[in-house]
């Protein structure tokens, strides 16, 4: 393979950058590319290039450090972060920062930097997506304290947690948090919530006089047209309808404003498909008297 000045141009892949708008005029150090050949690459501007070196990581990394390092007459560098992050192939200038920022931490000692060892490696990833399985909702700070744990380390930090989830795929996580939200082990909203501060603070009472939960085999019938027209009639007193009905109505309400099923099933102490039963049965016996109040009310005319 030629690694000469010249490189044909159907093994090239050239980045190029503009000159930074803070260049001086007629100066064009800002412009800075990125040749690959094959295995190999470097980096070349109007003024100097490296030699051609193998193409991994580390080099590249090095290399970004380097160009930092050469300043002008005033001190001043003569690229900026964005111009060098183009060479580890990102267009955020965060990324030439953090190899920076990692030759600092080093002593700014090449060997140190060079054989560092990186705290978020494969290691801190697979803990991350590990705890991230078991709580996905889970931000960066609790699960620096849990990644810890696990790998009974003490040097991780936020930004090490971030760079973790950046090399995570959103795809087991995800099957994970919808499985939890189905079975109701995790919820987001403010019924929730309220549904546990309940649960939390219930002690065991007699339930009222005249009222008790439904029985486990009523399943969806409910076929009182009274107690249903009781129900629904205004202002009609509440020591008239029955109080299983109660119970019911008092279910379907909770169900509409997101109290998980498992919850209520926990509160009644029946499963969960039954107190989906429950609600369907009282919402379809309540269906054709709601049905027939609409229509009452409501006139089509012809247009």
């Amino acid at each position: 393979m030629n690694h000469g000045t010249t490189t044909p141009a159907h093994m090239r892949n050239e980045f190029l950058r503009p000159p930074h708008e803070s260049s001086a005029p007629g100066s064009d150090m800002g412009r800075l590319s990125v040749e690959v050949a094959g295995q190999r690459f470097r980096v070349r501007t109007p003024q100097l290039a490296t030699q051609w070196l193998p193409d991994t990581p580390g080099n590249r990394h090095m290399t970004v450090v380097w160009f930092r390092l050469l300043v002008d007459d005033q001190g001043k560098s003569l690229y900026t972060l964005q111009d060098l992050a183009s060479i580890v192939g990102s267009p955020n200038r965060q990324a030439a920062s953090q190899h920076l920022e990692d030759f600092r931490q080093c002593g700014e000692d090449f060997r140190a930097f060079v054989l560092r060892k990186r705290k978020v490696d494969a290691t801190v990833v697979e803990a991350v997506l590990a705890e991230l399985l078991h709580t996905p909702l889970a931000g960066p700070t609790e699960l620096v304290s849990r990644v810890q744990t696990r790998l009974d380390r003490h040097d991780l930090s936020v930004a090490n947690i971030e760079s973790a989830l950046e090399q995570i795929s959103c795809v087991p996580v995800l099957r994970v948090l919808r499985r939890q939200l189905e079975t109701g082990h995790v919820q987001y909203q403010e019924a929730w919530l309220l549904t546990e501060l309940l649960e939390s603070r219930a002690r065991p009472a007699t339930p009222p006089a005249g009222w008790s939960v439904p029985t486990v085999d009523r399943g969806m019938r409910l076929a009182d047209p009274t107690a249903l027209t009781a129900l629904v009639t205004p202002e009609l007193p509440l020591a008239q309808v029955p109080g299983s009905l109660c119970w019911l109505t008092c279910l379907m309400t909770l169900f509409y404003w997101n109290v998980p099923l498992s919850v209520l099933g926990r509160w009644c102490g029946v499963h969960k498909t039954t107190i989906l039963r429950w609600v369907l049965g009282l919402a379809l016996a309540l269906w054709p008297l709601i049905y027939r109040w609409i229509g009452a009310q409501v006139k089509a005319s012809m247009v």
